[in-house]
């Protein structure tokens, strides 16, 4: 027991003797912040930091640093004043005076500090918050994080926020109406009010917009915000009231007027119409069937897609003619048109029965195949929702089917459904529709392996393209396409160049492990190097990159790509193959 009682007294004094030398210490690193030599006071501030609580009796020291000296002493002092925390609250005007200084560092230090003095810091909670409209991106990050440490009531904050969007530029704002959604509801009372400034007004409603059903009790001010003199703001406040939805139907009937005229900036219109159909009011059908008629595209397909939003599961006459509108309008030669109608028809309220004939209508009139293609990329963006629209296509053999198997391969794995139809395709008399069949399975990747026969076929086709094709297939398959291996060495000593090149590269996708085969195909890919063809030249300098030390015998081959090729993309490809084989090539 006695022995027990020693240590434990031992253990005292030894704890009470380093705390006394730590502050013995931070007393001699704290003379040093006053050293003429710059070195000296930057290293004091870092073992201050090191030292942190146990350093508090550094503080005034540290806080005349702060004011003082270049920037790299000035953040070094606000980072060692962080360290002390709560202790260092006689720094916080110091340090809140550091929120506005040249250097973004120091800003950013400073933010920082105030956060880890907690509470301690609530007095400036104020320069914080002016802080979010600052330039620079960490020092709005740092000043987020400090106001949520030092735990500032909404009910002070808030007001502040929203006289700094008053005096906003717009990518200050942006900052603020981020951290105005964060706090989220509690942060709607003072949105209201700035909806009374004409300044803030158009800010206030990008901030509700984000609040969405939340900013329910902003719906009357917002109302009132209808017939401001600012056309941006109408349009803003239109969009708010569309994201609130169906809180706002009280304000139907003020929606439905404003989409009726004609505005300065036709983008109010537009923003009425989509606040209709987001509102969700069938009182508004009649309005957005009249609006189906006009003159303007743009409008009309807004119009249609809300009316199909108002009318969900009616098959009225009305309902047939606003999806040909949306389909027009998703063939449509105006890029803006399309992605409008696009939109809608992704948004799920366009019956797909309804959808189909009047797209297949509406593709056959269009004989220019350019916008044909720019169709297709629009509608990649449906997703799997326009396979089955496909897959009608290929197996009525139409005219479409190019532009089917087209939209299939930008769609990739998600057009696996289509597979059974592609395969079948495989067999048409047209090289060009085979040759797409097959760039639609290899899009799909391992998921085609169930067509793995009728594609090893392909690598016999009659046309060059097609079997060139086929090895794209099949290496995109990856090792689910094993099975062809043999075929595909097969063809390594056919007479056409590039289909052995093709073929090797496939043969590396299926077997990515067999060492045969990596050095097997390296005088293939050698080769490939001085081909006429950009795309086949940069493939093979990638291959021979990964294929590592077993390419080796390549390294001559890629020196003098790197060296003499015509196309910038494959003298970088060669020269990185170079690095990955461990072996420099010459400078051009």
């Amino acid at each position: 027991m006695r022995t027990l009682n020693l240590l434990v007294a031992w253990t005292c004094v030894l704890g009470l003797a380093m705390r006394a030398n730590a502050q013995e210490d931070a007393a001699v690193l704290a003379r040093q912040l006053d050293a003429s030599d710059v070195e000296t006071r930057l290293n004091a501030c870092r073992e201050l930091a090191r030292l942190g609580v146990k350093a508090h009796v550094a503080v005034p020291q540290l806080t005349k640093a702060l004011q003082a000296g270049d920037a790299a002493q000035q953040r070094l002092a606000a980072l060692a004043l962080a360290s002390v925390g709560p202790a260092a609250a006689d720094a916080v005007p110091a340090l809140a005076e550091r929120l506005t200084a040249d250097d973004a560092q120091v800003r950013a230090a400073a933010a920082y500090a105030l956060g880890k003095l907690g509470p301690a810091a609530q007095a400036a909670v104020k320069p914080l918050v002016r802080a979010f409209a600052d330039k620079d991106e960490m020092v709005r990050r740092q000043a987020r994080g400090a106001l949520h440490s030092i735990g500032a009531p909404s009910e002070v904050v808030v007001p502040l926020f929203v006289q700094t969007l008053e005096a906003a530029s717009p990518a200050d704002a942006a900052a603020v109406i981020h951290t105005l959604v964060e706090i989220g509801e509690p942060a709607v009372p003072g949105l209201i009010k700035a909806l009374d400034s004409p300044d803030a007004a158009y800010w206030a409603c990008l901030a509700l917009s984000e609040l969405g059903p939340q900013a329910a009790p902003a719906v009357p001010a917002l109302g009132k915000l209808l017939g401001s003199k600012e056309s941006e703001t109408r349009a803003e406040a239109l969009m708010a009231l569309a994201a609130i939805g169906k809180p706002a139907q009280v304000l139907v009937p003020q929606i439905v007027e404003r989409a009726k005229q004609q505005d300065e900036l036709p983008a109010v219109r537009y923003a009425a119409v989509y606040a209709l159909g987001t509102i969700g009011d069938k009182a508004a059908g009649p309005a957005l069937s009249a609006m189906m008629d006009h003159d303007d595209a743009f409008l009309r397909v807004a119009a249609a897609w809300a009316y199909l939003r108002i009318t969900e599961g009616e098959k009225s006459p009305e309902v047939k003619k606003a999806v040909s509108i949306v389909v027009a309008g998703a063939t449509s030669s105006d890029a803006q048109v399309r992605r409008a109608a696009v939109q809608a028809l992704a948004d799920g309220d366009v019956p797909p029965e309804l959808a189909k004939p009047a797209f297949q209508q509406a593709l056959l009139g269009i004989e220019d195949p350019e916008r044909l293609l720019e169709i297709v990329d629009s509608l990649a963006q449906l997703g799997p929702r326009v396979v089955p629209m496909c897959v009608q296509s290929l197996e009525e053999k139409g005219p479409l089917r190019y532009y089917a198997m087209q939209l299939l391969s930008r769609l990739g794995e998600a057009a696996a459904p289509a597979r059974d139809a592609l395969t079948k395709t495989l067999q048409d008399p047209s090289p060009e529709l085979r040759r797409e069949a097959l760039f639609a399975l290899g899009a799909l990747g391992p998921a085609a392996a169930p067509s793995l026969e009728a594609v090893v076929v392909a690598l016999a086709d009659e046309d060059a393209d097609v079997r060139h094709t086929a090895c794209y297939a099949l290496g995109k398959m990856g090792p689910a396409a094993a099975a062809a291996l043999p075929k595909l060495q097969a063809a390594w000593t056919s007479e056409d160049a590039f289909l052995r090149i093709a073929a090797a590269w496939a043969a590396l996708k299926v077997a990515p492990q067999n060492e045969d085969v990596k050095r097997q195909v390296v005088p293939h890919l050698t080769k490939g190097l001085a081909d006429e063809r950009e795309h086949v030249r940069l493939e093979c300098a990638y291959a021979l990159g990964e294929l590592g030390a077993v390419a080796k015998s390549a390294i001559p081959a890629l020196q003098q790509a790197q060296a003499e090729d015509d196309s910038d993309d494959v003298r970088t490809a060669a020269g990185d193959a170079l690095k990955m084989l461990g072996k420099e090539g010459p400078s051009r």
